[in-house]
């Protein structure tokens, strides 16, 4: 160390000056490199802290959701879960025979099925690798106005049931109030064939 010294000390002012100028910029250098490392190190820790605070965030609404699904149980009643399409089917065909019955709604009334494909990528990724598709039970009846209110209410109470799509009701008869209704009630079932 000594000679080290004594060879800055035999340095003209201009090469001592260089070589203070060359610690600077080593200097310099070290402590930039150590700050971008820093820097980056930060973002990464803030990048972690907004995905944790993301993740809280969905964990609330997930518990939330338990109690809002609670909430529409008691509200609507509860919803069965997919079924086959031929059980849901005669399922469906049942229920709109027990609304005719139970409702009187005269003759000429009548119901097809259709089912189509559900376009949902929250129900593909729930379901994968299942497939699951709408079976819509098409209902066309004449009825008052308060027929039809109680059979849609009565539709949409039964747990087979997910929703009453469309309903179209048009006047057949002002003097009797009677309604031409139809309406679509839908629920799920396993992609046909499967």
């Amino acid at each position: 160390m000594g000679a080290l010294i004594e060879r800055y000390k035999s340095l003209s002012r201009a090469s001592r000056w260089v070589v203070w100028a060359v610690v600077a910029l080593a200097s310099f250098l070290v402590w930039d490199t150590g700050a971008v490392m820093a820097s980056e190190y930060g973002e990464r820790a803030d990048a972690a802290a907004a995905d944790i605070a993301e993740y809280e965030r969905v964990l609330r609404q997930r518990r939330a959701g338990g109690d809002r699904l609670d909430r529409g149980i008691e509200r609507h009643g509860p919803v069965d879960w997919v079924g086959s399409a031929t059980e849901r089917e005669a399922e469906l065909a049942d229920l709109v025979s027990s609304l005719v019955e139970a409702h009187r709604i005269p003759q000429g009334w009548s119901t097809s099925f259709k089912t189509t494909r559900l376009r949902s990528a929250a129900a593909e990724r729930l379901f994968a690798p299942k497939r699951v598709d709408r079976l819509v039970c098409t209902f066309t009846f004449q009825a008052s106005p308060e027929t039809m209110t109680a059979v849609v209410r009565s539709l949409e109470g039964s747990p087979i049931v997910f929703g009453v799509n469309a309903l179209n009701a048009r006047v057949t008869d002002r003097n009797a109030q009677t309604l031409s209704v139809t309406l679509d009630a839908e629920t799920w079932v396993w992609e046909a064939g499967r």
